[in-house]
């Protein structure tokens, strides 16, 4: 029988990434869970694609940051069942290190080419993909934190408005930052970062401006939509009462797929 890079993944990883604070999630599929606050989940795994090299097959990191707080948690499907969130290494690396810079490299700059006799030593050159993923986790411990990662990586998912009520939208942790008492200036530093990220980048001016406008109006019509949200006494106790009803799915969930998150009191997040 062939073998499987994904299961050859989780047999050379598993007690590694168990001495970083990683577990396995029970099922087939590839996940490793850290739990930080018993709120905070940093998701590392790995997908296969469509080879551009023949005779070769590919495999690619992913990772992912979410909480207790999301709309819906499922790890008992494929990682690319999940690419609605979860971040490619190559994406990551660019967005990381290059950001609003167009990229001289191929396309497959952090994707793992692979034949059935070369398997174990590619899976054994991602450690180096592993460590620079789980570092950036490492600085992901609170749920400003969260914001920061999540505007960066997945901002399309972030409603501030009555859309994170519609189970048809991906909301992910939107109603979790409506809250009243979750800070406004958050959101502010995470836009700051992006147009500074914008003004200091090597594109032209005309591209510049571009994005930088497209940036602003984004960051005016989220405000907007948070204050009518809030100021709509029916939507704000709904999506409250969804939160809560995440909140206690998601714990649910979790445990009886082998990740430990002790339940809280979580009264203290309202108002």
């Amino acid at each position: 029988m062939a073998r499987n890079i994904q299961r050859e993944f989780v047999k050379y990883y598993k007690e590694r990434l168990a001495s970083l604070g990683f577990i396995k999630v029970k099922g087939r599929q590839p996940y490793f869970v850290r739990v930080i606050n018993d709120e905070i989940l940093h998701i590392l795994t790995l997908d296969t694609g469509m080879s551009a090299k023949d005779g070769y097959k590919v495999a690619h990191l992913e990772c992912g940051v979410a909480t207790v707080y999301r709309q819906e948690i499922n790890l008992s499907v494929t990682p690319r069942h999940n690419s609605d969130w979860l971040v490619d290494y190559t994406r990551y690396y660019r967005e990381k290190n290059f950001p609003n810079q167009v990229i001289e490299y191929p396309r497959d700059l952090k994707m793992y080419y692979y034949k059935e006799e070369t398997m174990d030593e590619i899976i054994g050159e991602m450690r180096t993909g592993i460590r620079d993923i789980v570092a950036e986790f490492d600085k992901i411990i609170n749920m400003e934190n969260v914001l920061s990662w999540l505007m960066k990586y997945d901002g399309v998912n972030i409603h501030q408005s009555d859309l994170s009520l519609n189970d048809q939208y991906n909301a992910e942790e939107s109603l979790y930052f409506l809250r009243k008492k979750f800070p406004l200036n958050s959101f502010k530093q995470n836009f700051d970062v992006q147009k500074d990220e914008i003004i200091n980048s090597p594109l032209d001016s005309d591209e510049k401006n571009k994005k930088l406008i497209s940036k602003i109006e984004w960051e005016h019509e989220l405000y907007a939509d948070r204050e009518r949200f809030q100021d709509c006494k029916e939507n704000y106790e709904q999506g409250m009462q969804l939160l809560r009803e995440h909140y206690d799915r998601n714990v649910e969930y979790l445990n009886g797929i082998g990740i430990a998150v002790e339940r809280r009191d979580i009264t203290d997040l309202f108002d």
